[in-house]
């Protein structure tokens, strides 16, 4: 199989939509084997945490209707309310994470014939790139919220829903370990060394919580 081959026979991008999460599955995963750079790996990483959201509430749905009018399906109610905010936020960040890396795409596109060219090319290289980790951040850390959910439902949800909470565990954990790798590249050419350190002592915080997090519901559903 050629390159040629492989070049022409890329899928079109679907982009009668106005925003990426207006897209079907299907069209988002071809606008992901496009040629096109954005969306890209970045993008693609709040995906899972988002369907991990709407699995713990269904999750969490399901146990209220199995126990109504108890304390647990008060409970489980307010699991149900913030995941579906959490599984909007993060879908949201589909967009928000494409237009951050569009900005750093235009930033390097910058002319640098002269020196003072080059010297706005670097600063406006530097601010995209400081732009470009905040969502990511922002994905590992809803991600993470999603994965507390989880374990929480895994603990205390209907057995029935114990292989859902599982999934939505791995789910959130994967949108969180992938959009953490994406925020440690983009901060390589950083040079703020102060805003490297913090960025990267807010992630190791986090990835330390989903392990514990991770451990939590595998001992509840005793896998």
């Amino acid at each position: 199989m050629s390159a040629s081959w492989i070049v022409e026979h890329a899928p079109p991008l679907p982009w009668e939509a106005t925003s990426l999460h207006d897209l079907s599955v299907a069209q988002f995963a071809a606008a992901l084997a496009s040629m096109e750079s954005s969306p890209g790996g970045s993008t693609a990483a709040a995906l899972p945490a988002a369907l991990a959201a709407g699995l713990v509430a269904m999750a969490a749905r399901s146990t209220v209707a199995c126990v109504p009018f108890s304390d647990l399906a008060f409970d489980m109610d307010a699991v149900v309310r913030e995941a579906d905010e959490l599984r909007v936020e993060l879908l949201d960040l589909l967009d928000e994470d494409a237009a951050a890396f569009d900005q750093v795409m235009a930033a390097r596109r910058l002319p640098q014939a002269t020196l003072e060219q080059q010297w706005l090319r670097s600063r406006e290289i530097q601010r995209a790139y400081e732009e470009a980790v905040e969502p990511p951040l922002c994905v590992c850390h809803r991600s993470l919220r999603v994965l507390e959910l989880a374990a929480d439902v895994a603990e205390r949800g209907h057995r029935h829903a114990a292989g859902d909470a599982d999934v939505a565990v791995l789910f959130a954990s994967g949108s969180l370990e992938a959009a953490a790798r994406t925020a440690e590249m983009y901060l390589l050419p950083i040079e703020s060394e102060a805003f490297r350190v913090a960025r990267r002592e807010e992630l190791q915080t986090v990835r330390t919580q989903a392990g514990r997090l991770r451990k939590s519901a595998r001992r509840a559903m005793q896998l």
